[in-house]
């Protein structure tokens, strides 16, 4: 359980691994040099099975997920965010799967989608095949990721999170990905997982422009390694700089980006002005109509369904 200024939720994330129905874990979380009073909170815990790690200065997600896999001792290994919430009977039910059936290397499950107070926003009922998620590029899907357990010699050949994804997002899709490729997988059709939705989640604290153009990027690596053989982050640091320098030259798409994630906010009026600011920037293209359109019906979809 990584943590960063998560004082609000953590008490509630750390209460829902208490009250497991199976008992024989370790909850590992590490304070990423919160400036609130997120350490505080932890320990008002005192259970023996928690270990309270700590940051003198901010490294961020990826390298505080990282550390914590190295730490891990047990032989099977999940998340839970800080700000996110688990049924009673996840561990139970991740475990008697790979209990049942030993060739899988790991598994995830549906989630609920919940807001700040806890009120279910969305039941996400997804079909995963990670068979194919292995072998073609174009399939895409999207879930909690923080959903997945794994084994842990499994997570050892993999190697956690690539350092090509730090500040920007994306790093465990792209370890799903590469996990679908060294070993079996399988998707739970239960909601297990409860992904908290608020403005200070980490994907908006993250301030690189790169994470607007992250699935492009995810796309790109899983079809340049299946198609050539070729992966792209055997040299990460250049293939970054080419991503960085692609994002510089593309301001008008990172404004209707910005305009999409300030929709998700609920900022609508932001939203719209970042969108016609984007499709005013000279040259004007059909592209860009067209994705100002979808921005619109977007919000007119959402100004409907708020009725």
């Amino acid at each position: 359980m990584p943590a960063y200024n998560a004082e609000r939720f953590i008490p509630e994330a750390i209460q829902s691994t208490l009250d497991q129905d199976y008992q024989n874990w370790e909850l590992l979380i590490l304070d990423d040099a919160s400036t609130d009073r997120t350490l505080v909170q932890i320990e008002r815990f005192t259970d023996s099975r928690i270990r309270v790690f700590k940051h003198e200065k901010n490294a961020g997600y990826l390298e505080s997920c990282n550390e914590l896999f190295a730490l891990a001792k047990g032989e099977l290994v999940t998340f839970l965010d800080a700000d996110d919430l688990q049924t009673i009977d996840r561990i139970t039910v991740c475990i008697n799967e790979l209990k049942r059936n030993t060739s899988l290397g790991f598994v995830t499950s549906d989630n609920m989608r919940i807001n700040e107070v806890g009120e279910v926003l969305s039941h996400q009922n997804v079909k995963v095949d990670y068979a194919k998620m292995a072998s073609d590029p174009s399939y895409e899907v999207y879930f909690a990721c923080a959903s997945l357990m794994i084994r842990r010699e499994v997570l050892e050949r993999v190697e956690g999170y690539h350092p090509f994804f730090k500040g920007i997002g994306g790093e465990d899709y792209h370890m799903i990905w590469e996990l679908c490729r060294l070993t079996s997988g399988m998707h739970i059709n239960r909601p297990l997982y409860h992904y908290r939705k608020h403005v200070d989640q980490n994907q908006f604290r993250i301030t690189n422009p790169l994470k607007y153009f992250m699935m492009d990027i995810l796309h790109d690596i899983r079809n340049k390694s299946i198609s050539t053989g070729q992966n792209p982050l055997s040299d990460w640091e250049a293939y970054r700089a080419w991503w960085e320098k692609r994002v510089d030259e593309n301001a008008s798409e990172i404004l209707m980006r910005k305009a999409v994630e300030s929709l998700q906010l609920g900022r609508k009026l932001e939203a719209l002005s970042l969108g016609l600011n984007s499709v005013t920037r000279k040259p004007l293209t059909i592209n860009k109509m067209k994705s100002f359109a979808r921005l619109i019906k977007r919000m007119m979809n959402e100004q409907f369904s708020a009725l």
